[in-house]
């Protein structure tokens, strides 16, 4: 049990690790803004649905100084979201910023906490499958006799 709670303990470790870094030049309405923006978008390049603010790629990159010029400019987030819609990329003019804006509906819901809800029960059944007691089967000869006649009387 310890080792599987080391082992979620040491995958957590790259959850907490990454910060995103807010640049100085944006006020503290700026910054949430930056961050809401930065969060809600995935850099081209990323297969893995990293969003930019957590990125360290070129493209990524690229993406955050988007974001940062369109804030200083004075822009709110759905006209920050269309610059990004139209942004293209040196040498790949098919790459495309991908939104991965999170839907608040039940299904969504139900994927993001059905992982948590199996990692909870196969914890609990784990537990209880390693504390149960182990009944130790013994067939007394009576048993063997009697099973044997009831045997020999089905066979016949």
């Amino acid at each position: 049990m310890r080792a599987f709670v080391g082992f979620l303990m040491l995958m957590s470790v790259s959850l907490f690790g990454q910060q995103l870094v807010i640049p100085k030049t944006l006020s503290p309405e700026q910054a949430e803004l930056y961050q809401k923006v930065a969060i809600s978008v995935v850099a081209p390049c990323c297969k893995n649905m990293i969003p930019v603010a957590y990125h360290e790629s070129p493209m990524a990159q690229g993406v955050l100084g988007e974001i940062e010029r369109g804030i200083l400019d004075g822009k709110n987030e759905a006209e920050i979201h269309q610059l990004l819609r139209d942004m293209r990329f040196n040498g790949n003019d098919d790459a495309r910023v991908i939104f991965a804006i999170p839907e608040k509906n039940w299904l969504g819901m139900i994927a993001w906490g059905a992982p948590v809800l199996f990692i909870i029960l196969f914890s609990v059944g784990l537990y209880l499958m390693l504390r149960a007691p182990k009944a130790k089967q013994e067939d007394s000869p009576d048993d063997l006799d009697a099973l044997r006649e009831r045997v020999i009387k089905d066979l016949s």
